[in-house]
């Protein structure tokens, strides 16, 4: 008898900290504009070597103390893109695009923060762009 009502109380507790009302629970979530405000945008435009806007061309962000990137992109027709990243840490952009050497960048996204960039993209030296 008295092990089946310990399971009881123990189930119940687990219960009432489930429910909605309960302030632990809330205070873990963050609304849409505390995450939004906490956020870094990435924004950049790519041109090639001669100055023209170059769509298409592929954005890799990664942390810099990770290997893989976890945000990726496409520069839209007047070639640019956005990202938006955690604020507070420093990012490598990689912008590569076909016929064209890929380049990077280091930036520092701060939350609630807009970073301007600009990619230029030199031909590659292995051929010419098709």
């Amino acid at each position: 008898m008295r092990n089946r009502f310990s399971t009881l109380v123990f189930l119940l507790a687990g219960l009432a900290l489930c429910l909605p009302g309960n302030p632990g629970v809330a205070a873990q979530k963050k609304s849409k504009k505390e995450i939004y405000e906490s956020q870094g945008l990435l924004y950049g435009t790519v041109f090639t070597d001669k100055g023209f806007l170059l769509p298409g061309a592929e954005v890799n962000v990664r942390r810099t103390t990770e290997r893989k990137a976890m945000w990726k992109g496409m520069s839209d027709r007047r070639g640019e893109f956005a990202i938006r990243v955690p604020g507070g840490a420093e990012y490598e952009i990689t912008v590569k695009a076909k016929g064209f050497a890929p380049m990077a960048k280091t930036v520092s996204a701060s939350a609630g923060g807009r970073q301007d960039l600009l990619f230029r993209l030199e031909l590659a030296p292995e051929g010419k762009k098709r």
